[in-house]
């Protein structure tokens, strides 16, 4: 069988997955809504809709489960013909490069009522729009006190892992509508005057950056940042370090761990032995070489003896505890680096 054929018929069997899946779907669905005239009322109008019309309905009413949800994005992954939404426009994507094909000037404003006229949430519009880049968000929230709950999306870099963003695995991205007064963050409502959303970035070290705001009507903006974050490879505070050494033809290792980079301090020693040696240990207070250069808190570079154990207090130590400039404080780090290991006593 070549290639070609077990592609088209993978295709074929998540097609039949996803139809069994949203039968069992709107089966649950039924057996919920005979307890409630309403969502009865809801499932027969459900009947007469296309299957993604009938797929929003459920969600977005939380049919039978807030699990809905998840379902429902599993179903545009697995038959995206049937179950994904058709975006006005087409996009591609090579090598973080977005191209958008048949758009009409000026048709960039997210949808916010539905055929029957009533209002979308911004969880709808929200994972309509990222939708068209083939990006999935997934619900998450909150409970408050009083009864209430902050509600908000949630979107992993690593699109291809299936499932819920393994927020202490991989970076993400937290979107949301926020209100100042009274305070409120939420996806469950349809966006309003005043609203705003937020594009918030977090590492796995659980730092979180603010991205963007824009008002309630510019959720373009923020779909396009969060799609050139996705489909373009993410800087580290530690590559920033590596290129800042690299300009003074100074080397540094990582094992396994990655909480640390070493230099070792006398030459041909083996790549594995390298941090049971003589050498200068690199990380960020945290500490951590992976995170995100907008979370960097500040170098740290300590000697260590022979054996590989650390000798006394830091030699450089930047930064208090808060944020600071990544670039700065990595080409400062290299400078004292160069610096100490060309000094006459060493």
């Amino acid at each position: 069988m070549t290639t070609e054929n077990r592609l088209t018929l993978n295709a074929e069997q998540a097609t039949d997955v996803a139809h069994e899946l949203f039968e069992e779907l709107r089966r649950a669905a039924w057996a919920k809504a005979s307890d409630d005239p309403d969502d009865y009322d809801l499932m027969c109008a459900v009947q007469d809709m296309t299957p993604y019309d009938a797929l929003t309905a459920l969600r977005d009413a939380n049919l039978p489960s807030r699990l809905t949800g998840p379902v429902a994005a599993a179903l545009a992954l697995l038959a995206p013909d049937t179950y994904a939404p058709r975006a006005d426009h087409t996009i591609e994507q090579h090598d973080g490069e977005h191209q958008a094909q048949d758009q009409e000037d000026g048709d960039t404003a997210p949808k916010t009522t539905s055929e029957s006229g009533e209002s979308e949430t911004a969880e709808t519009i929200a994972t309509r729009a990222l939708a068209a880049w083939g990006i999935t968000p997934h619900a998450d929230d909150e409970p408050l006190i009083g009864g209430t709950r902050n509600t908000w999306l949630v979107i992993g870099y690593d699109q291809l892992r299936p499932g819920f963003p393994h927020m202490l695995d991989d970076p993400y991205i937290v979107l949301y509508l926020y209100r100042e007064e009274p305070e409120e963050i939420t996806v469950t409502r349809a966006p309003a005057n005043g609203d705003h959303w937020h594009v918030i970035v977090g590492d796995v070290n659980g730092a979180e950056r603010e991205l963007m705001t824009r008002p309630a009507d510019q959720l373009p903006d923020c779909v396009q940042a969060i799609a050139d974050w996705v489909t373009n490879p993410l800087p580290t505070a530690g590559s920033v370090l590596l290129a800042a050494l690299a300009e003074h033809g100074i080397t540094a290792h990582t094992d396994a761990v990655g909480l640390s980079y070493a230099i070792p301090l006398y030459p041909n020693i083996p790549a594995l032995d390298i941090y049971n040696r003589a050498h200068l240990s690199v990380a960020d207070r945290t500490p951590s070489i992976e995170h995100d250069p907008a979370a960097h808190t500040g170098w740290t570079v300590i000697q260590h003896d022979d054996n590989g154990h650390p000798l006394g207090d830091p030699l450089y130590i930047a930064g208090s505890g808060e944020p600071v400039d990544c670039t700065a404080d990595s080409q400062a780090a290299a400078t004292f680096i160069t610096d100490w290991l060309t000094a006459p006593q060493h």
